[in-house]
């Protein structure tokens, strides 16, 4: 699928073409001189195995070819990246050599529901390789084989059924409350820590459902049934899955792989990091690794760019926010 055309992202966010283009554009081979210079620590808030695990060991794979220097992966799950966070604005030292992987809109939704924790104005959004749509996943042996049969059973048996998703205020537990409130839909939502805890649960029969993103219905095709992608089109990954705009319901969400740093890191830094990372988005092989390893198309946005987008996602999005706050509550 080509992002150009992209019209409406999410709860009805507009975002350019020109933002997701990726750039044909020269980088001087002393760029890598000044900044970095040793190894980048990268904080995922999620285990090992899940979406942003898989994408950032793609990147990680190429860090040293084109910053010149390796990435260190450093595992501290909780919350859908709000504990990773919270120790980046907090606790992790702010040089530029300390990034943590993030997802929009993961990182958004605890700033705007609750008033614990940081804030988005503690943290610089670096770079977005991805924007991931969202997706109802089954076992690809379950007796749901369209959407419209989930949506039968769940309808006959209110809250029986259960949803699975990587945090209880992560964007994928945002996207399962959206979707079944459109199609009238009682799903129990299983918050995991994380992905791949999502996933086993999936397999060992504890959920019937995942709310999650594409990449896990490309890379897990044989044991998974997608049965509707909340993308504007068919995602040429996964092009079995049906958008929910062919199924009758005008909604489109996606979730991106990001990487984040602390508000305090100088923006130097940040476009120094944006400008290498474009480069190795720009490279062929790696493009086809991020799809094949980590089953997602890359669609990058420098730090300027995601932010605009983020700015644009959180305007666009109160009836969401509002819709977690009342779910919370109960």
């Amino acid at each position: 699928m080509s992002f150009k055309n992209l019209k409406k992202l999410g709860f009805g966010l507009a975002l350019s073409a020109g933002a997701l283009a990726v750039t044909t554009m020269s980088l001087p081979t002393t760029a890598i001189a000044a900044f970095p210079e040793k190894p980048i620590t990268v904080v995922i808030g999620w285990g090992p195995g899940g979406g942003i695990d898989r994408y950032m060991r793609v990147v990680q794979s190429y860090s040293k070819k084109y910053l010149g220097v390796k990435m260190r992966l450093v595992y501290k799950p909780g919350g859908g990246g709000t504990v990773a966070h919270n120790l980046l604005v907090r606790n992790l030292p702010k040089t530029g050599y300390t990034l943590a992987a993030a997802n929009i809109p993961h990182q958004t939704i605890p700033t705007q529901i609750s008033k614990k924790g940081y804030r988005l104005k503690d943290i610089r959004w670096v770079a977005t390789f991805s924007l991931v749509p969202s997706v109802v996943i089954v076992k690809r042996d379950s007796p749901y084989k369209t959407l419209a049969d989930l949506v039968k059973a769940a309808k006959k048996n209110p809250g029986r059924l259960k949803a699975g998703s990587p945090g209880a205020r992560s964007g994928s537990a945002a996207f399962h409350y959206k979707w079944t409130k459109l199609t009238n839909t009682k799903i129990t939502l299983v918050p995991y820590r994380g992905g791949g805890k999502m996933y086993k649960g999936l397999l060992g029969g504890e959920i019937e459902v995942m709310a999650t993103n594409m990449n896990w219905g490309v890379k897990f095709k044989d044991t998974v049934l997608t049965l509707a992608t909340a993308s504007e089109k068919r995602d040429p990954l996964n092009t079995e899955a049906p958008t929910f705009r062919e199924l009758g319901i005008d909604y489109i969400d996606y979730l991106s792989r990001s990487l984040t740093a602390s508000a305090k890191v100088p923006k130097k830094k940040i476009d120094t990091l944006g400008k290498l990372f474009r480069k190795m988005s720009e490279d062929k092989q790696f493009r086809k690794d991020l799809a094949k390893k980590a089953g997602i198309n890359t669609v990058f946005m420098n730090s300027d760019e995601t932010t605009a987008y983020v700015t644009n996602y959180v305007k666009n999005s109160e009836g969401v926010f509002d819709l977690m706050r009342s779910k919370m509550k109960k």
